[in-house]
């Protein structure tokens, strides 16, 4: 079975989706129909397990996720 990621946040359709080879997070983001309008695309965060601990990590749209890592989009600011 494929490992799988986590998708929260301000876009189109949020959840659990297959990690099937590397994906960017900019690809992470189109498997969950893209960033809502309320979306702050220069804010989001991975949130990835190390050594057991949760540690919270700025994103790029370039960087590789990893299995069960959660990709949060925050609320932008008006």
């Amino acid at each position: 079975t494929a490992e799988s990621i986590f998708v929260l946040g301000q876009v189109r359709s949020p959840g659990a989706y297959p990690l099937a080879g590397p994906l960017t997070v900019l690809q992470v983001l189109s498997l969950a129909g893209g960033v809502t309008d309320r979306g702050a695309t220069g804010r989001v965060k991975i949130i990835r397990i190390v050594d057991g601990e949760e540690r919270e990590l700025d994103a790029r749209m370039s960087d590789l996720v990893q299995p069960r890592d959660t990709v949060r989009v925050p609320e932008r600011f008006f």
